[in-house]
């Protein structure tokens, strides 16, 4: 019993062997190729009705895809420590690129979230997700390090700060309440994992039930 457990380790050991870990290398090009069959699957109808290539679209996402893969490998290579250092420049752009939809961005269905540079249309939000993760990354890791995740003011109120009233503001007069449910769903995920006590998760969510029961009553 004790040599099986030996071997998959082993087995395991080789697949997480320096800085590119094949487990999830793998495990994304499966997604990623799950993905692009869907996109065909459902568009391949209207693509060859619109533009008489049933592949217009899959086309367009496949390449994206690879842009992607291309990116998340040489950010393998990179020096995670390195984002922890830029963490507030981090923060700013991303605030900045969010706020810059308001000025210069495109609307559709009533939601204004898109900004068209060079003739290339994006979402700053997406963006700002991965921004988001590095700096509360960071920012909990600091905490962690000083012994304060356990404190109410630290371990919760110190992170809230920076992603309630700015970020979920910002995403929500832009009806982007996708974006704002997975921000704020990540940043809770990263600081239950980083030893937020979940008695603070709890205390908040029932004094804001209690709040908003008042608020109504009233």
């Amino acid at each position: 019993m004790t040599k099986k457990i030996q071997k998959s380790k082993k087995k395991f050991s080789l697949l997480t062997k320096g800085s590119l870990d094949y487990t999830i290398w793998i495990t994304v090009m499966i997604l990623v190729a799950f993905g692009l069959i869907m996109v065909l699957s459902a568009s391949a109808p209207s693509a060859l009705s619109e533009t008489g290539n049933s592949y217009k679209y899959v086309s367009k996402q496949a390449i994206s895809a690879a842009i992607g893969l291309c990116v998340m490998y040489a950010c393998s290579k990179v020096d995670y420590h390195i984002f922890r250092k830029f963490k507030w420049l981090i923060y700013i752009v991303c605030i900045a690129f969010l706020l810059l939809v308001a000025f210069i961005g495109t609307g559709a269905n009533g939601a204004k979230r898109w900004i068209v540079i060079a003739g290339f249309n994006f979402q700053p939000s997406e963006f700002a997700k991965i921004g988001f993760i590095l700096f509360f990354a960071a920012i909990l890791s600091d905490v962690k390090e000083h012994g304060k995740m356990k404190l109410y003011r630290y371990g919760f109120l110190y992170p809230i700060i920076f992603m309630g009233p700015i970020v979920v503001t910002i995403l929500i007069l832009q009806n982007h309440f996708s974006a704002t449910f997975i921000i704020s769903v990540v940043t809770i995920v990263q600081m239950f994992v980083a030893g937020t006590k979940i008695s603070h998760f709890l205390l908040t969510g029932l004094v804001g039930l209690v709040a908003g029961a008042r608020s109504n009553y009233c």
